[in-house]
């Protein structure tokens, strides 16, 4: 179901926008350096995100000379495909990652759920659907491995700054002396690239791509 109202559509990005840079500037308490909020891959996902969405309210608002009834413009789905991709892998990888749930850091995983949640109502109510072709899904693999390189390189620059969990890398895995380093690799590319596929997929699914008609003469 998409919402054909550009009104309706546009106050609910505008609710979604307020509600991702509340929860984005409550992490911000002084718990941690801005500096470490910044290398996570969750925290770069909702500023890609609040992005997305404001550039979306422009298009919409813009749209508005058109009436409210019909379907609101938004941006390019190929890229808010992607976005809402990296937002729904960063959000369940940090959930489950051992920084969070151990530490049961609940304001953390707050924000992780509000990560997964935004871009999916977005996505399924107000977003257009099958306009991605098939290529998005590999492409959408280069996100996280921009990240994973950060995450590596990134001790090798900044040398005197810890994360809360005490190494120099967000999350364990990102340790290449590591016994996890090359199982997390192994592991994360192949659900990088399946999920990429996975989401294009989906997107056509929800367009009726494969919707067979039946004759029921």
């Amino acid at each position: 179901m998409v919402i054909r109202n550009r009104l309706i559509s546009l106050l609910i990005r505008i609710g979604l926008f307020i509600t991702g840079l509340y929860f984005s500037i409550s992490l911000f308490d002084g718990s941690r350096p801005a500096w470490e909020l910044f290398s996570y891959g969750h925290v770069m996902s909702m500023l890609l995100l609040l992005i997305s969405i404001g550039a979306e309210i422009i298009s919409n608002l813009i749209d508005l000379r058109h009436g409210i009834h019909g379907m609101s413009a938004g941006i390019y789905m190929p890229i808010y495909l992607g976005v809402t991709f990296y937002c729904l892998f960063s959000g369940l990888v940090g959930i489950f990652s051992d920084n969070f749930i151990l530490c049961q850091d609940s304001k953390m995983l707050l924000f992780m759920i509000v990560l997964i949640v935004i871009p999916l109502i977005d996505w399924l109510l107000l977003c257009e659907k099958g306009s991605v072709g098939w290529s998005a899904g590999f492409n959408y693999a280069f996100g996280p491995l921009f990240y994973w390189v950060f995450a590596i390189i990134r001790p090798l620059v900044f040398v005197d700054n810890r994360f809360s969990n005490g190494t120099m890398y967000p999350f364990s895995y990102f340790n290449p002396t590591g016994e996890t380093f090359l199982p997390a690799c192994l592991i994360a590319g192949g659900v990088v690239i399946g999920g990429g596929f996975l989401i294009v997929f989906l997107n056509k699914l929800l367009a009726g791509q494969y919707r067979r008609d039946k004759d029921l003469s």
